[in-house]
């Protein structure tokens, strides 16, 4: 069941969520326009997206190297070291990355 908000939440949290969403839609878009599309996304059926976007969403203090802990896949971490993106960018990559996790879910 969906939590529903009370009208007037955000506005009195002053957060313009707005902007915020529309750069994860934009990242999302990005990833679509490189090749991780729905039919790409569709063959991670073992929850790699969701994985990818834990790693990212991760601070790099928490995520784990070879000791023991869960372990996800090579090309998030490809992600995060190729690219050297800012937190905040991370983040967003992250986002976006559940977003295709929640599309995939959605068509199956």
């Amino acid at each position: 069941m969906i939590a529903r908000r009370r009208p007037g939440f955000l506005a009195a949290m002053e957060i313009d969520m707005t902007d915020i969403l529309t750069e994860i839609a934009d990242e999302r878009g990005r990833q679509i326009a490189k090749g991780y599309d729905p039919l790409h996304d569709d063959a991670h059926t073992d929850d790699a997206l969701a994985d990818a976007a834990a790693y990212l969403a991760h601070s790099e203090e928490w995520r784990p190297y070879d000791d023991g802990g869960p372990t996800f896949p090579d090309w998030a971490e490809h992600i995060a070291a190729k690219w050297n993106h800012d937190r905040r960018r991370q983040l967003v990559i992250a986002a976006a990355l559940l977003v295709a996790e929640i599309e995939r879910l959605d068509r199956i």
